[in-house]
Formats: C-alpha cells, sequence, structure tokens
C-alpha cells in the first residue's frame, strides 16, 4: 500500500493538491483494513468509521471546490458539481451496501476497480481545467 502521495495527480491549486492528497490516504488506510481482513478472513473493525470518515471528508472536499467555481462563475460548474454528486452518492450506497453486507470483495472492487481510477480521471481532467481557471484570479485560498 502506497502511504505518500506520489502518483496522485497534481493541479495548479496546492489547497486541492492538499486534499487529494488527504483523500488518497482515507483510502488507502481503508484498503489496508480491507487487505488485512480479506487476508484473515475477518471484519476489521476500523472499516466501518472509516469509511464515515472518508464520507465526511468527500463531503467537505466537494462543498469547497463547489464553492470556489461557484463563486468565480466557473463556465462548467454543473459539469464537474454533477460529477461530484454522482461521486458522493456512489460513495454512499458502498456505504450502505457495506453497512447491510459487510462484503469485503465488493468493498475491495470499489477502492481498487472504482474509485481510484475515477479519482485519478477526475484529478486529471475536472479538477485540472477548475484549477487552471481558478488560478489565474490570484485567491488566497482559506
Amino acid at each position: 500500500m502506497e502511504k505518500n502521495c506520489e502518483t496522485v495527480p497534481k493541479v495548479q491549486i496546492e489547497f486541492m493538491n492538499e486534499v487529494h492528497c488527504e483523500e488518497f490516504l482515507l483510502m488507502e488506510e481503508l484498503n489496508s483494513f480491507v487487505q488485512e481482513s480479506i487476508l484473515l478472513n475477518e471484519v476489521h473493525s476500523q472499516i466501518t468509521p472509516h469509511l464515515e470518515k472518508i464520507i465526511q471528508h468527500t463531503v467537505e472536499h466537494f462543498d469547497r471546490e463547489n464553492r470556489y467555481m461557484r463563486e468565480y462563475n466557473f463556465p462548467p460548474y454543473l459539469m464537474h458539481s454533477g460529477e461530484h454528486e454522482q461521486a458522493l452518492r456512489n460513495l454512499k450506497m458502498v456505504e450502505l451496501e457495506w453497512k447491510n453486507n459487510q462484503d469485503l470483495k465488493k468493498l475491495d472492487q470499489y477502492i481498487n476497480q472504482v474509485w481510484r481510477p475515477w479519482f485519478s480521471n477526475h484529478i486529471l481532467t475536472m479538477d485540472t481545467i477548475t484549477a487552471n481557471f481558478l488560478a489565474q484570479f490570484n485567491i488566497d485560498f482559506k
């Protein structure tokens, strides 16, 4: 499991890189709990609370990006925020499925076959364009 953010794509806005790194590391930690559980054939006690932590982080991450896109009238705001809404819906469905069934293979599949490629692609496309747009305003990001 990767313990740093070297493979996470970078954008022009540092706060976005920081939040992407945090999210990546949270998902890496969840993945380590899942892999350990699969190996030991026993559900790790931190999976459920960690999923909740990831959802909270993701909500805050998306809210912050959406706020800046609205504030600076980012032209493809609806497309970008729509992707945020869909990704968050998917994550919440995964959490609900996990709480109902505790299916480690489905959680493993989501992390490694759905979330990972989506996350990289989202940064390389939506977030890169957004960061390039916002960078022109010389914003003091708080």
